[in-house]
């Protein structure tokens, strides 16, 4: 039996607070994952605070729990665990979508999200546009060069930083 390793982590640099410690191109989920191959990795748990985590809501909406991961049977013990927590699951695509959430989670730590329409979108729809499920579209790839959207061309587009086509 493959078990099952749940990364919450932040991979923030202590001492400043303000960048990543991981190298561009990867995130620890996926040095992790590199460490620990008998097991299958999935990102969850990372973008939310302790208080509306314990909650399980905000703004009196479920709060919702990203999930990136490479194993279907692995992703959906998650979104169990996150279901029946009375939280809301929202899978956003492989496990190199990490990177995307490692980086989100170090935006909400600088104030980032304070205020604006960046905050006023996420309390409104719970997901951000960039973190939405593409992985239906014909010109998306999960993790292009750097692990970033490509489209169609293969080429890197305007919205390299996002996790598909805004």
């Amino acid at each position: 039996m493959t078990s099952i390793v749940v990364d919450i982590s932040n991979p923030v640099d202590p001492t400043t607070l303000d960048s990543l410690v991981v190298p561009p191109g990867t995130s620890a989920a996926e040095q992790i994952a590199t460490a620990a191959p008998e097991s299958q990795v999935v990102k969850a748990f990372n973008t939310a605070f302790a208080g509306p985590l314990t909650s399980g809501q905000v703004a009196g909406r479920p709060l919702d729990v990203f999930i990136a991961g490479d194993d279907d049977a692995a992703n959906q013990a998650v979104t169990d665990l996150v279901s029946s927590a009375g939280l809301r699951p929202l899978y956003v695509g492989p496990l190199c979508r990490a990177r995307e959430l490692e980086a989100f989670r170090l935006l909400r730590n600088q104030g980032g999200l304070g205020g604006g329409i960046v905050r006023d979108t996420l309390l409104q729809y719970g997901t951000p546009v960039a973190l939405t499920d593409y992985r239906n579209t014909a010109d998306w790839s999960p993790c292009g060069p750097a692990g970033h959207w490509t489209g169609a061309t293969g080429q890197h587009d305007t919205h390299a930083d996002t996790a598909g086509p805004v």
